[in-house]
């Protein structure tokens, strides 16, 4: 029976790169790799790159957000070297993506001791899916450039960023989690993820040395609460239309 594409939900029979995906993002992902693509998006990295209608596929993938959907494969999974040979080495060499710069842990790639990992398997799936989520932040956030201070309404354009992250990484780590119904979907993710960003935020800030700031996960820090809550780019209140763009995240974390 034909499954669907993890990245477009089109239909696919075919396993490419390490994921379940169709040709046209298969082919899309190979392209990006070799030609070593920079994408930006111009909305708020959460664009709906879904197929609506097969028989519109083409023309719907042509329309695409690419830096969403470039994202989304990275977050699948969908990696070179688990298809070997089948593309073109670069006459350069690629950059290698540095596992020590913000927002990453390097020692995530160092296997898990055999009896952890021959007892607890779910430890070995999550570590490998929490790593595919540190890849894609680098695409999500590669605007960011180098650490630097940041303010309130950046923290928060953020926040949205990485909330699809973490809820790919939850769907990648329990397959049980999603056959749930929406509802209960909303509701488990709703008691994890503010309590997920407490833990993780102190522990990038504990492995980055920084024990006298908040890192957050796309390596930006906050140590100065004057700094933070102060926009040098206006002296005004927030308007209602930013207040209201922050509610989906603040009902996730603190309601």
């Amino acid at each position: 029976m034909p499954s669907t594409c993890s990245i477009c939900r089109e239909k696919s029979s075919e396993t490419h790169f390490g994921a379940e995906a169709c040709r046209g993002c298969a082919t899309f992902f190979r392209k990006s790799v070799t030609m070593k693509m920079k994408y930006r998006c111009r909305g708020n990295n959460d664009c709906d790159i879904t197929v609506k209608n097969s028989k519109t596929a083409l023309s719907d993938s042509h329309s695409m957000c690419r830096a969403c959907r470039y994202a989304k494969c990275l977050s699948m999974g969908m990696n070179v070297s688990n298809r070997p040979g089948n593309i073109r080495k670069p006459k350069s060499t690629p950059k290698k993506i540095n596992l020590d710069q913000p927002g990453t842990t390097s020692f995530l790639l160092e296997d898990l001791p055999p009896n952890f990992r021959d007892q607890v398997p779910i430890l070995t799936k999550m570590k490998a899916n929490y790593q595919k989520m540190v890849n894609a932040r680098l695409v999500v956030h590669q605007d960011e450039g180098a650490p630097r201070v940041l303010n309130y309404s950046e923290s928060v354009e953020q926040g949205m960023k990485d909330v699809g992250l973490v809820a790919d990484w939850i769907s990648g780590c329990f397959e049980d989690f999603v056959k749930l119904p929406i509802q209960q979907k909303n509701v488990l993710f709703h008691n994890f993820y503010s309590k997920f960003c407490l833990l993780e935020v102190t522990f990038i800030s504990h492995i980055k040395h920084a024990p006298d700031r908040i890192t957050l996960p796309s390596g930006i820090d906050m140590n100065n609460l004057n700094t933070f809550y102060h926009d040098p780019e206006r002296d005004t209140q927030m308007t209602k239309e930013e207040i209201e763009r922050t509610i989906p995240l603040r009902t996730i974390i603190f309601e």
